[in-house]
């Protein structure tokens, strides 16, 4: 649905306008109109109702497979998206507050049933109650866990009990106060939830938590005469039950709001401190991409120039974009989900969104992952159109292979080379929108899940490992997505791309060629990105035949960027940021609180009297490595040379001598010397 639409706003070219919220107001007018009996839609603009049309098609196909999985979705009039609560703001307001201003907002249908002035208010005790605790953040199917009447995921996507507003005015007057700020936020988690309710229903049925503990008991069960088989399942009893949770949403809330949302803010920060130069240690993606192409039957020169026609060839109507929209690859910048593939995925409040969402365009990243999805995602569609001529036994080894994967059989062969097949440009290519629903979701959930192997996204598998179930705003919770971030990128590495290289295999002899190849390229696309870092920074690039720089290449190749500096090291006591390994580890976070403690530990030694180390550079450098933008890879250099490099050396004479000199103890030196930089006192 997400892919869809986002084609469609580009037809229309509505995308910029849609996503800043300008069409909001119109837009909201249009959605309510066309889902109200007997209203006037003359004074909507045609492309406005075009795409509000849209909208509400993708709703209904969405409530009626909801419907088909056993739930009884009826539409409600007026629907515009489904209503956001922001349990801060709601918090923020108080009981009191939240009652005054919703109230004159509501139709009267809301109180249907209600018979007395204190049943109202009882009703509106208990919503403020449910939307403040966090409860409504659950996944629809997480709910089913809570001990309330009705426990039953059809029923509570049936029946639950909606806010009804007087119109459009009323429901964007709420979202904007006490909930999403932007209607295009509101459009997408209504499809999101939808999507995520009824996936759980066609999985594991209309009780998932029952179901699931259903299939741990009939399979310890049936392992019961093999005694190791039956230790290995339960040894991994908890991770199961935390990637459960993960999907459900119980551990995303917060135990403790202010802890939870202050923890948000700084991990978005570091991000937008720390991820200034990510687009060039993103050039390594290329090896995965070339990589889960071979694991397809694709050649590796097919998979460098399908990357490389994507990254180049970004028109707005580029017959590439328009079929990865179809297949709804491709859309994290729109969507503002591309910090994702580093951090922890953490909620955050509108406005530090749209800073991190700008922050991700401005690095580069958001149109090197979307480019590269969507030349992946359009790569596999045209391989699988490529084989339509084949029946089911006659397709490559690595074809049954992925189709096994996904569940897919000889009947659906059939009937997706029968009518998946679309022309763009005289090329053909499979793609998912024409078929019926079950057989459209496993082949779009092929194409997308291969998609977040090409251009690697961790899911919920990464983040719930790195955190081990733990709930947001506890303490233990909040110290373990500290320690996570920066680090999903790696173990998404280790779960998808060497999982996929040692498991999915049919054989060693398969796997060793193929992850060889792999490390080879990645080491080089690993040199690279280091050679162009080092050429930022006024180095000369490192030796290739050093064993410490093919090491560093592979870290580069293999996602642990900052993380693997202080094996590099020549001291192996600290690295180039200042931090031990151990602190370094633990996160970024927890690197720059010890920093400003050795900052706060010199300043103090320096005002008792020991005036030969004023730490003004530290402070300095503390503040580079900081502050949003100054690390942008772009910005860096030139901040460097004609800002930076001259106070650090106006705080503390022989800094940039000891930075050249500590180079030289690598091995290693600057073809632009940070202290041919420094302007001699008195220069204007």
């Amino acid at each position: 649905s997400a892919g869809r639409l986002e084609a469609k706003l580009r037809s229309l070219k509505l995308t910029n306008a849609y996503a800043s919220g300008k069409l909001d107001d119109i837009l909201a007018d249009a959605l309510w109109k066309l889902t109200t009996p007997n209203q006037n839609t003359n004074s909507i603009p045609p492309n406005i109702l075009e795409l509000a049309q849209h909208i509400v098609t993708e709703q209904n196909k969405l409530i009626a497979r909801a419907n088909n999985a056993g739930a009884s979705i009826e539409p409600l009039q007026g629907r515009i998206a489904r209503q956001s609560h922001d349990m801060s703001k709601i918090r923020r307001a108080g009981l009191d507050i939240w009652k005054k201003e919703i109230v004159p907002l509501l139709d009267t249908k809301t109180f249907k049933g209600l018979s007395s002035p204190q049943e109202i208010d009882d009703f509106l005790n208990n919503t403020y109650r449910n939307l403040s605790s966090g409860i409504h953040l659950q996944n629809d199917a997480a709910q089913l866990s809570l001990p309330t009447r009705g426990s039953n995921l059809a029923d509570r996507l049936s029946a639950h009990r909606k806010l009804h507003f007087k119109n459009s005015n009323a429901f964007l007057a709420y979202q904007r106060k006490y909930g999403e700020a932007k209607l295009a936020d509101a459009i997408l988690a209504d499809f999101k939830s939808l999507a995520n309710a009824t996936a759980f229903l066609e999985k594991l049925g209309p009780n998932p938590q029952q179901t699931f503990d259903t299939l741990e008991a009939t399979i310890s069960a049936a392992l019961s005469n093999d005694l190791k088989a039956l230790d290995s399942f339960n040894s991994n009893k908890n991770n199961r039950k935390n990637l459960l949770n993960h999907l459900l949403g119980s551990s995303d809330i917060p135990a403790n709001l202010t802890i939870a949302k202050m923890s948000r803010g700084i991990r978005a920060w570091q991000n937008m401190a720390k991820l200034g130069g990510v687009l060039l240690t993103s050039i390594s993606d290329l090896a995965g991409f070339s990589a889960e192409a071979r694991y397809h039957g694709i050649s590796a020169f097919t998979a460098y120039q399908s990357a490389l026609s994507s990254l180049l060839s970004r028109h707005p109507q580029n017959t590439q974009r328009q079929i990865a929209s179809l297949i709804g690859a491709g859309i994290e910048g729109t969507l503002g989900h591309i910090h994702a593939r580093f951090d922890s995925a953490d909620p955050v409040g509108t406005g530090t969104a749209k800073l991190m969402q700008t922050f991700f365009r401005l690095t580069g990243l958001t149109y090197w992952t979307d480019a590269l999805k969507q030349g992946a995602s359009t790569m596999f569609a045209h391989h699988y159109a490529s084989l339509a001529h084949l029946d089911f036994n006659d397709l490559p080894l690595e074809t049954l292979r992925i189709f096994k994967l996904y569940n897919i059989n000889k009947q659906d062969w059939d009937t997706l080379r029968t009518y998946g097949i679309q022309s763009f440009n005289n090329t053909n290519y499979l793609l998912p929108d024409n078929l019926p629903d079950k057989l459209e979701s496993k082949y779009r959930n092929l194409l997308l899940d291969r998609t977040d192997y090409a251009v690697l996204q961790p899911g919920a598998r990464e983040f719930s490992i790195l955190r081990g179930g733990s709930q947001a705003g506890t303490p233990v919770g909040e110290a373990l997505r500290f320690f996570a971030q920066f680090k999903t990128f790696s173990v998404a590495m280790t779960t998808k791309t060497l999982g996929r290289e040692f498991q999915g295999r049919n054989s060693l002899g398969e796997t060793l060629p193929n992850l060889a190849l792999f490390i080879a390229q990645g080491a080089i696309l690993g040199y690279l990105a280091m050679s162009i870092k080092d050429y930022r920074d006024g180095k000369k690039p490192r030796s290739p035949t050093d064993p410490k720089t093919t090491l560093a290449a592979l870290m580069q190749a293999g996602g642990l960027g900052i993380y693997g500096d202080f094996l590099l090291s020549s001291t192996f006591r600290k690295n180039r940021y200042g931090s031990d390994p151990l602190t370094t580890l633990l996160g970024p976070t927890a690197s720059t609180e010890s920093d400003s403690l050795k900052l706060y530990s010199s300043l103090a030694q320096y005002l008792q009297g020991n005036k030969e180390n004023f730490p003004a550079a530290q402070a300095i450098k503390l503040t580079q490595q900081n502050t949003p933008l100054l690390n942008l890879f772009y910005v860096k250099p030139a901040l460097d040379y004609l800002i930076l490099h001259n106070l650090q050396e106006l705080a503390s004479p022989g800094y940039l001598n000891r930075l050249e000199e500590t180079l030289k103890e690598d091995n290693r030196a600057y073809f632009r010397k940070p202290s041919d930089s420094l302007m001699p006192l008195g220069t204007p």
